[in-house]
């Protein structure tokens, strides 16, 4: 890979690696084991969002994250209600889980 050229997805892991039933939550991009707010990123963050988790498994890194979102975004159901929309108000969790596998995020 040259200097210019972006990470491909393939290089990002799943956001089903830190996302599951458990630690799944609507609204808040993070929280600690505590239930306190906190960055995706912080080692303490043990449930996410969607987009949280697309924070996680991108090491909080814009270009990948942006990578991800793009990725997503192919997927029609992701393209008409965004990430966001889907993970809080839309989906529950076997409906999101299955949406993640098929945009291959």
């Amino acid at each position: 890979m040259n200097q210019n050229t972006s990470p491909s997805a393939t290089e990002i892991p799943s956001v089903l690696t830190v996302l599951n039933e458990k630690t799944w939550q609507k609204f808040d991009f993070a929280r600690d084991a505590k239930g306190q707010l906190c960055y995706p990123t912080d080692p303490k963050a043990v449930k996410f969002c969607l987009f949280g988790a697309i924070e996680r498994v991108c090491g909080g890194d814009n270009a990948k994250i942006t990578q991800v979102m793009h990725k997503a975004r192919e997927h029609p159901k992701f393209a008409l209600y965004g990430v966001t929309c889907l993970n809080d108000m839309a989906c529950d969790w076997n409906t999101l889980e299955k949406l993640i596998k098929e945009a291959g995020i």
